[in-house]
């Protein structure tokens, strides 16, 4: 996505196996990847036009991550952090209250296996936002975006979740059996046709900040 726009664009991830899927759907040239956490970029200071973060920045540790930001950063260099809110809305006819309270319930329950992340997701990034060194900032909350999916495919995201995972890793049979017994919930609502297409709202918020 940001290949066209730049000479060279570094993708950091603590974890290889993910650095790895990545480098399968890569085939730019100015793409490159280092297996490096964010709080310690491989990159010189006052060096990089942007530093991005996508659905990720509640996982750093806030103070050394905004530290290694104002190093690697050009003046006039500029931070962009977004993600999305934990939670849903799902429309569909007069099933709505019913299916995202469904999903609501789901999610509260893998959510409880890293509630801090969450607290800081639903905050809206508040105490990042104010931390960030930089006079010139802003933070744009409220943006919807609404996608067509049907129950398997909101399950499968239910599935590639990492609160999801950190369940599995804990009790793989019990997380299987969670995955089915949401499936069967939300197939009783919609009289066991899986292939509906539901209304699946998300909301956004993005922070955006430039050292000066």
């Amino acid at each position: 996505m940001l290949a066209p726009y730049f000479q060279k664009v570094i993708g950091i991830d603590v974890s290889e196996s993910q650095l790895s899927e990545a480098r399968k759907f890569t085939s730019q040239k100015n793409v490159h990847y280092h297996n490096s956490p964010a709080e310690n970029m491989p990159v010189e200071d006052a060096s990089v036009d942007l530093v991005n973060a996508e659905i990720a920045a509640h996982w750093f540790n806030t103070e050394k991550f905004l530290q290694e930001t104002a190093r690697v950063l050009k003046h006039g260099g500029c931070l962009a952090l977004h993600a999305f809110l934990p939670d849903y809305e799902i429309h569909y006819k007069d099933c709505s209250e019913e299916l995202t309270r469904i999903l609501s319930e789901a999610l509260e329950m893998i959510y409880s296996y890293n509630k801090q992340a969450v607290t800081i997701v639903r905050s809206q990034y508040e105490d990042i936002f104010r931390k960030i060194p930089f006079a010139d900032k802003k933070r744009i909350t409220g943006i919807q975006e609404t996608f067509l999916l049907n129950v398997e495919d909101i399950i499968n995201l239910v599935r590639s979740a990492c609160f999801y995972q950190e369940f599995f890793e804990k009790d793989k049979d019990e997380a299987t059996e969670f995955l089915k017994n949401l499936e069967k919930r939300f197939l009783g609502v919609l009289e066991n046709s899986s292939s509906r297409q539901l209304e699946f709202t998300a909301t956004y918020f993005c922070i955006l900040a430039t050292k000066l």
